[in-house]
């Protein structure tokens, strides 16, 4: 479970910009690089969009067709319901007293 409210924020982020996809058979996370070419997104962004899948935080969208490399893919884009982009000014928040506190060099185990 990915409890680091910095990437989940980044992956909301970027899937409001229409910037992650699910393509191929294992439904692998992609980022575009520009309007229509994508490139595999790192490991840890992909653990993060499929928990928000798993929690209904994030849900798919069109399918477009893009490229990655010399190979063209048919991929599903992902979307921001409003009831998560109503949370966005909440978890900014929270993202903003834990960078505070890890500032500080502070803890929350007493």
């Amino acid at each position: 479970m990915v409890n680091d409210i910095g990437a989940v924020l980044a992956v909301v982020t970027d899937a409001l910009g229409s910037l992650l996809v699910l393509g191929g058979a294992a439904g692998r996370v992609y980022r575009k690089c520009d309007t229509d070419r994508i490139q595999v997104a790192p490991r840890h962004t992909g653990e993060v969009v499929n928990q928000l899948l798993r929690q209904g935080f994030l849900i798919l969208g069109d399918e477009v067709r893009l490229r990655c490399g010399a190979v063209v893919m048919s991929v599903t884009l992902l979307a921001v319901p409003r009831s998560t982009q109503r949370l966005l000014p909440r978890w900014e928040d929270l993202a903003d007293r834990v960078a505070k506190q890890k500032r500080k060099g502070g803890n929350n185990n007493g």
